[in-house]
């Protein structure tokens, strides 16, 4: 009878541990808000020299230049 108690206590035990050792590991779900216009000057200045692009290759592929800028 001794020895049922025994091994309940160490079941109770490594299961508190288990939930310790989650806790403690796991990440908690955390909101985090976007950065959407973090270098907006370099964002810019990406579109402009790649607008160059897309016109020469409308001009190229005698395409309607406005309907590829949209």
């Amino acid at each position: 009878m001794l020895f049922n108690k025994r091994g309940q206590f160490y079941i109770i035990i490594s299961v508190i541990l288990a939930i310790a050792v989650f806790s403690v590991t796991s990440n908690p779900n955390i909101i985090q808000e976007a950065i959407l216009f973090e270098s907006f000057e370099s964002l810019s200045n990406n579109y402009i020299h790649e607008s160059g692009y897309v016109v020469n290759s409308a001009l190229k592929n005698e395409v309607d230049v406005e309907a590829e800028l949209e």
